[in-house]
């Protein structure tokens, strides 16, 4: 291992930081978060540095690297720090991330961000004393006139102030206890969950980052290599100024149907027909489709697949849409077009339709423009036999095919001159808009000359504050289950006297009742129900008992469209990326007792487990929940714990530690909850009488 500090790869140079280049590969430099001190984010720094080093080790047999970066001052006055990336000597040196007409002993990166800080990991193994600061590193900080930060394989925290000659440990404390996300940041902890094309365009990559893209054409901004996904994307060209296009128009193919979005009524079409007449002829409403679901609401329409692929199309006063997707966990590094492969690196991001990567490095604003718009971007344009969209005769898909666009562009330097530009400044920071995404606003509100275009930007900040495509669900209370109640009912369940039965007593049955929302889980929640068995009958377990299978309380990350396995897996059974917490009524083969409570998790991204004897946790020390009357059950989870009371509330049966997203891959933030059930040869019926979920 060599001890030469501060590696960074090319490509993030290149499309992270770089501003000699023109605005449109700009991307933004943080590690996510804003902090109180420059040793809180060099605390978050290290660990994130750490973290990397020991992924990359994973994945080539052991070997080490280290992982480096900057410490920044954020325009608002708190701390952040670039993303840690490992390099070697053959590839590029993070000196190449500062301004190079910064004044001697004051770096700041070509962002303009004022430098105070350093850092790295140091990997464990190797002939040198990673406990400590080698020569290199003290070098480096004076060099630069900036402290050193050193995470250390033993987990310690080290400052290296050339100002003093010192070097002090810092507390380990939480990290940063003063470290806040950062409000108006795409860093890695979010852009890994959504990707959208906004504006007048920009384009948010599904691995990361925010570039400009004014082409005016029919493209593929998201495809699976079995068709089972298509997104197209149409952009025209926008006041014929030759240099802006927006999006008008989205095209997809989802669970075989064919759903166009336009930005001017009628706007949705299914099949090319307009979804309103599904409606009644009303503006407002949800149409469940084969194998997709459509929520048309006043200003945007919410298109939800059967892997839990959702897609939110805003209309923009009726001349544009601002697209934001949030594909399926199950989509990584299985899909290509505009918005990446979603592979999570964004080194790669930029791949051509036959699998080129196109490096867009050269600060030659000719080249990169070629790069960007033909070799690149016109890769992704679609045949006419491809495309998905409706066209209104004369128009076809010829007619949006406009090869030389844009004809021009203008700089942000060249913006930020204009007379209009401080008053665009203003107008944006007024509405909500912060430094992160300024720049940006200011642009599109000075080219086009129409405020109206900062909407996009308040929809953003909207999205990434919810973390959810549209809006999750609410906490809900059922008191009762009326007929209509919002509950989506699977299998066998029904509401019957104003209970929601998930089985009835009869063999061979399975039924499941789930809110119809995503809730957003990932902070904590409490959901309280009470159950009600009766009616047993059918074959005795071991116990002598007849009467089964039981119920389960599910989270899933992705809709439940279809239930899994009956009998013994009890509706549940089956479902993959998905904790089951089982109130168990038959004793099976390892099960510990007829009666027990059980919380029961996925394999390895697999189908989830329903043996007892793997389960996370598990308890027979509860009341007999099959003796037809109502027991009351509370799911508490918060802070790393799952707590599950049965009728009294104040001593639970299981209290274990889980953390959700360890077992629930939580796209966005967010889950499904329900019930599940399940009968074979022997039966019962099992009813929830009311439910309720809170959230944190």
């Amino acid at each position: 291992m060599k001890r030469t500090a501060f590696l960074l790869a090319a490509a993030l140079v290149a499309l992270s930081i770089s501003t000699t280049t023109p605005l449109a590969q700009e991307s933004i430099p943080t590690g996510g978060i804003s902090c109180g001190s420059a040793d809180d984010a060099a605390r978050r720094a290290g660990r994130a540095a750490a973290s990397a080093s020991d992924d990359w080790s994973l994945d080539n047999g052991g070997l080490d690297r280290e992982f480096s970066g900057w410490i920044y001052r954020t325009p608002e006055g708190g701390y952040g720090y670039t993303d840690p990336v490992g390099g070697s000597e053959a590839s590029a040196d993070p000196r190449d991330l500062l301004d190079p007409n910064s004044p001697p002993g004051s770096p700041r990166l070509r962002t303009g961000e004022e430098v105070v800080g350093a850092y790295h990991n140091h990997p464990s193994g190797g002939p040198y004393d990673n406990e400590h600061f080698s020569d290199d590193d003290e070098n480096y900080g004076e060099h630069h006139n900036v402290p050193v930060y050193v995470r250390t394989p033993r987990e310690r925290n080290l400052r290296y102030d050339p100002s003093d000659d010192s070097t002090t440990e810092l507390p380990e404390g939480s990290g940063g206890t003063s470290c806040q996300e950062s409000d108006d940041e795409l860093g890695d902890d979010e852009s890994g969950w959504f990707g959208g094309l906004f504006g007048e365009p920009h384009l948010i990559p599904h691995d990361g980052g925010v570039f400009d893209f004014q082409a005016a054409g029919e493209f593929i901004a998201v495809q699976t290599p079995d068709g089972d996904l298509t997104i197209q994307a149409r952009f025209e060209p926008y006041q014929d100024t030759g240099e802006l296009s927006v999006m008008t128009a989205l095209a997809l193919r989802m669970g075989g149907q064919r759903i166009g979005v336009y930005s001017r009524q009628p706007h949705v079409l299914v099949d090319g027909r307009d979804v309103r007449e599904r409606l009644g002829g009303a503006n407002i409403g949800r149409v469940a489709l084969e194998g997709a679901q459509i929520e048309l609401n006043a200003g945007d329409v919410i298109i939800t697949g059967p892997a839990g692929d959702r897609i939110r199309a805003i209309f923009q006063f009726d001349e544009f849409l601002d697209v934001y997707t949030a594909l399926s966990p199950t989509r990584r590094a299985n899909v290509s077009g505009l918005l990446g492969n979603f592979d999570g690196v964004r080194e790669d991001q930029f791949v051509t339709r036959n699998n080129i990567v196109i490096s867009l490095t050269t600060p030659d604003t000719a080249e990169f423009s070629r790069l960007l718009y033909r070799e690149w971007g016109d890769s992704w344009r679609i045949a006419p036999e491809e495309s998905l969209f409706d066209y209104v005769a004369p128009r076809n898909a010829a007619s949006y095919d406009i090869r030389n666009y844009p004809r021009a562009t203008r700089s942000a330097a060249q913006i930020a001159a204009d007379p209009a530009a401080a008053l665009a400044r203003e107008a944006c920071a007024a509405s909500g808009v912060t430094e992160r995404l300024l720049t940006r606003c200011v642009y599109d509100v000075v080219a086009t000359g129409d405020e109206r275009f900062i909407a996009s930007y308040q929809a953003l900040h909207a999205l990434r504050t919810h973390r959810y495509i549209g809006s999750p669900g609410a906490s809900f209370a059922f008191a009762n289950f009326p007929a209509d109640a919002p509950v989506d009912l699977l299998g066998d369940a029904s509401f019957v006297a104003g209970a929601l039965r998930l089985t009835p007593a009869s063999g061979a049955r399975r039924g499941g009742g789930f809110a119809p929302q995503p809730l957003a889980l990932s902070r904590g929640f409490t959901s309280e129900f009470t159950l009600r068995i009766t009616g047993q009958g059918g074959i005795s377990d071991s116990a002598g008992r007849s009467g089964a299978d039981g119920l389960a309380f599910v989270i899933s990350g992705q809709p439940v469209n279809s239930l899994g396995q009956g009998g013994v897996a009890l509706g549940y059974g089956g479902l993959t990326n998905a904790l089951a917490i089982e109130f168990d009524t038959f004793r099976n083969v390892h099960d510990p007792s007829a009666m027990h409570v059980s919380v029961n998790r996925s394999r390895d991204g697999g189908d989830i487990y329903v043996d007892t004897q793997a389960s996370i946790a598990n308890s027979s020390a509860i009341p007999d929940l099959a003796d037809g009357r109502p027991h009351r059950v509370r799911i508490d989870y918060a802070q790393g714990r799952l707590r599950v009371f049965i009728d009294n509330m104040s001593t639970p049966v299981i209290d274990t530690p889980l953390t959700l997203a360890q077992h629930v891959q939580l796209a966005g933030g967010v889950a499904w909850v329900g019930f599940t059930a399940g009968t074979d040869a022997a039966w019962e019926a099992h009813d929830i009488t009311a439910w309720s979920v809170t959230l944190r």
